[in-house]
């Protein structure tokens, strides 16, 4: 951009429908700062509708083809991979507690992906959550911490105040101070490759034809990001080697169990009972790294089983400690 946002927006002040073409046509301005510049058609129904249409041909991907909005994703993207944002670096697993490891792996989307973003003005009423810098879709560390937490309860049949749930997650909100716990796993945010839409065309029951169509902004099926946790037992610093085993097997156990549920059937997105936000079992390019003995061990996977049969590996490793 070679100008600010106001300028812009002095710019464009008082709108006509010529004026919104000119706004999608506009070179100058990344395509973020163009859909920001469209929330002015709000005020009018008919510029309304007209900013709501420039933006679908900004957003929306022709045939699969990448859209101007892609197009500004993979920039982003190029200069956040640049600074290390894209991906947890396993270095970070050699700095943690004996027993502690690192999960990371590549999401490919089955369904699309619906959330809400925090933005308080858009030109439609349902972006999808963008990260506040970058405006790149993504999944908050707090939205993965929460998805899982709940695919626990089901997957496991545990409650929030058992113990391997607290040891896992942390205390849940709202129970009395003096007892809050900090939990075993910490989560990246994982950031998506494309942005789509999704129309939603509601019928009305007694002519069985749609009214008004509500576009829904998603991440596509087929979009592409990276899952990163870390577990660390920081809590069991002083307990025996028979506690830490035990403890650690079963939390490895009930994490790669959890994380598949959650990943390939209960889904990860608003709307999930409707089958949005879960992933192909194929192609996860993924890594388990482990520390043990001072050392970390760096195991492949690219499915849900594989990565079973790896953790159940590590466990055989320290029945043999």
């Amino acid at each position: 951009m070679t100008k600010s946002n106001l300028d812009f927006y002095a710019s464009y002040h008082g709108l006509t429908a010529k004026d919104v073409s000119r706004i999608g046509g506009e070179r100058e301005m990344d395509v973020y700062a163009r859909l920001q510049l469209l929330t002015l058609t709000l005020p009018s129904d008919t510029l309304k509708e007209v900013g709501r249409g420039m933006y679908r041909d900004l957003v929306h991907r022709p045939d699969g083809h990448p859209s101007n909005y892609d197009q500004f994703i993979a920039q982003r993207r190029a200069q956040m991979d640049r600074l290390g944002l894209l991906s947890s670096p396993p270095e970070q697993v050699a700095l943690m507690p004996e027993h502690s490891f690192a999960l990371q792996f590549t999401l490919t989307l089955r369904k699309p992906y619906l959330s809400k973003d925090d933005e308080l003005l858009h030109v439609i009423d349902n972006p999808v959550a963008k990260d506040r810098v970058f405006r790149v879709p993504m999944v908050r560390s707090s939205s993965w911490k929460g998805t899982l937490r709940s695919a626990a309860r089901l997957t496991l049949s545990l409650g929030d105040c058992d113990e391997q749930m607290v040891r896992l997650f942390g205390s849940e909100k709202g129970e009395r101070e003096e007892k809050l716990e900090a939990g075993r796993l910490f989560f990246y945010t994982t950031f998506f490759d494309r942005v789509d839409l999704e129309i939603i065309n509601p019928h009305d029951r007694e002519r069985k034809v749609g009214v008004n169509p509500i576009l829904i902004e998603s991440v596509p099926v087929g979009a592409r990001g990276m899952f990163s946790l870390l577990y660390a037992p920081f809590d069991l610093l002083t307990a025996s080697k028979d506690r830490l085993v035990t403890e650690v097997r079963a939390d490895l156990e009930a994490v790669t169990e959890s994380l598949r549920a959650l990943m390939l059937d209960l889904g990860f997105s608003a709307k999930r009972t409707s089958g949005y936000g879960v992933i192909h079992d194929r192609d996860l390019d993924g890594h388990l790294w482990f520390k043990r003995d001072g050392e970390v061990s760096d195991h492949s996977f690219n499915t849900f089983c594989e990565l079973k049969n790896v953790c159940q590996q590590i466990i055989g490793g320290q029945a043999n400690d």
